[in-house]
């Protein structure tokens, strides 16, 4: 089967060659081409486009300077850093607050401290109840001995005395 074209010229009539029946392979080539090349068009547009963006919007150089003015910060305690109030190249005057620092150790440190002046005053009171009991048997001392306070002795020195003799000589002890 031949295709005939014809081309009309004015008056002419030229006869055009036609497509002999094997080439419909080549057609096809043809075909399955084009897609290939729609195809790897429309990647390069997909991912072409964001990397030339990129590539426009970045600032790269080998040999840069850059002129500022720079302050050094720094906090009257340590501790970590909960949240940063300013961001990156704001203008910030003295007495801003920059950051926030985590509250938590502080707050564990104040509950410890407060827990040891819990615990000193605790022993404040049983030592001043001590004191206390030690001052009633004293007390009680005293009224077994009226008749020792009455002469002008006290409790401690008939004690040293009573230990002077002993050194001296302790067959006088009589154990009952």
């Amino acid at each position: 089967m031949r295709i005939v074209f014809l081309i009309h010229l004015g008056e002419r009539h030229l006869n055009a060659k036609s497509v002999p029946p094997g080439n419909h392979r080549s057609a096809r080539k043809r075909l399955l081409l084009g897609l290939l090349g729609v195809l790897v068009l429309a990647a390069a547009l997909i991912f072409g486009v964001p990397w030339i963006r990129l590539t426009l919007n970045t600032v790269s150089t080998d040999d840069a300077y850059v002129n500022g003015h720079v302050t050094f910060v720094a906090a009257r305690v340590s501790g970590q850093i909960a949240r940063v109030l300013v961001d990156n190249n704001n203008r910030v005057h003295k007495g801003d607050v920059l950051a926030q620092l985590d509250k938590e150790p502080f707050e564990d440190a104040v509950a410890v401290k407060k827990a040891a002046v819990d615990t000193a005053k605790a022993d404040l009171r049983a030592a001043t109840a001590s004191v206390r009991g030690v001052e009633a048997q004293d007390s009680t001392a005293s009224e077994r001995l009226p008749g020792f306070r009455a002469l002008g002795i006290s409790p401690r020195s008939l004690e040293d005395e009573l230990k002077a003799i002993l050194r001296q000589d302790p067959s006088r002890v009589l154990v009952s």
